[in-house]
C-alpha cells in the first residue's frame, strides 16, 4: 500500500480548499463532511462529539459513521449510516471497525486509528474489495473528535464506494493512506452544545443507524443543501 503525506504550509490555507484541489480525494460527500467538521472545531484540534448535529449533515448522513476508541484493537461503531449497513448486510452498531477490512489489513487499520488518536490528524484511505466480490472501490475519511471529558476518543468518518453492490458483506484492502497533521489547542471554549445531543445520553443515537432527513426550502419541497467550508482555525503541517 502507498503512504502519502502533504506539506500544506501555514496561515490562511483552508483544509477544505486543499481537499477540493486534491486529485486523490475529491468526493463531494467527503468534502461536505470535512467542511462541517472544520466549522465545528473553532480553534481546537478537534470538536466535541456532543456538538455533532445530524440535521446539519443530512446530505451525507447515509454514508457517515461515528467510532468509539477504547484501544487500538477495540474500535467500534457507535453509529453507522444506512448505506454502510446495506453494504455489509448487517447492523454495524457495536461492531468492530476492523470488520470492514480484509484480515491481512486489519492490523494496519488499527495502527492508523491509534496514530490518529494519539497524534490527531485527518486521515484519508483509498480502499478496494476483492475482485471476486465485484471489484468495489471505496474512499474513507477519518476525523478526530473529543468525548465529554475532552479526550480524543471518538472518530467521525464517512465511507463512499462504487462498483457492484453485492448482497454479501464487502471487505476492503487498504491501497493508499494520506494524512494531514493538525496543530491546534485543546482547551478553548467549545461552541454551544446542541440540545438533546449530549455525549452521555443516547438521544443522538436514536435508531441503530443513521437515516437521511430532508430539509424544507423557502420555495417548498425538500432537498439536502450542500455544506460550505467553515472559517479556517488550525495550522496544518506535514504529517509523519
Amino acid at each position: 500500500m502507498g503512504y502519502i503525506t502533504r506539506d500544506v504550509g501555514v496561515g490562511d490555507n483552508q483544509v477544505t480548499q486543499l481537499f477540493q484541489k486534491d486529485r486523490f480525494m475529491q468526493d463531494p460527500i467527503i468534502i461536505d463532511l470535512l467542511s462541517y467538521w472544520e466549522s465545528l472545531r473553532a480553534g481546537r484540534v478537534a470538536p466535541m462529539r456532543s456538538e455533532l448535529d445530524p440535521r446539519e449533515i443530512s446530505s451525507v448522513l447515509e454514508h457517515t459513521f461515528v467510532l468509539e476508541y477504547n484501544h487500538a484493537l477495540d474500535v467500534r461503531f457507535r453509529l453507522a449510516g444506512i448505506k454502510l449497513c446495506e453494504m455489509m448486510g448487517m447492523e454495524l452498531r457495536g461492531m468492530p471497525a476492523r470488520s470492514l477490512i480484509e484480515l491481512g489489513h486489519r492490523d494496519e487499520l488499527s495502527r492508523i486509528v491509534d496514530d490518529l488518536i494519539h497524534d490527531p490528524k485527518i486521515v484519508e484511505l483509498q480502499l478496494r474489495s476483492n475482485e471476486n466480490k465485484g471489484g468495489m472501490t471505496a474512499r474513507m475519511l477519518l476525523l478526530p473528535m473529543q468525548d465529554q471529558k475532552g479526550k480524543i476518543a471518538r472518530i467521525l468518518g464517512c465511507l463512499t464506494f462504487n462498483g457492484a453492490n453485492m448482497q454479501h458483506p464487502q471487505r476492503f484492502e487498504i491501497e493508499k493512506v494520506k494524512t494531514t497533521r493538525i496543530v491546534g489547542v485543546m482547551n478553548t471554549t467549545a461552541p454551544q452544545q446542541v440540545t438533546g445531543f449530549a455525549e452521555d445520553t443516547d438521544a443522538f443515537e436514536g435508531p441503530t443507524s443513521f437515516t437521511k432527513p430532508t430539509m424544507p426550502t423557502k420555495t417548498g419541497g425538500n432537498r439536502t443543501p450542500r455544506l460550505v467550508a467553515g472559517k479556517p482555525y488550525l495550522r496544518l503541517v506535514k504529517g509523519d
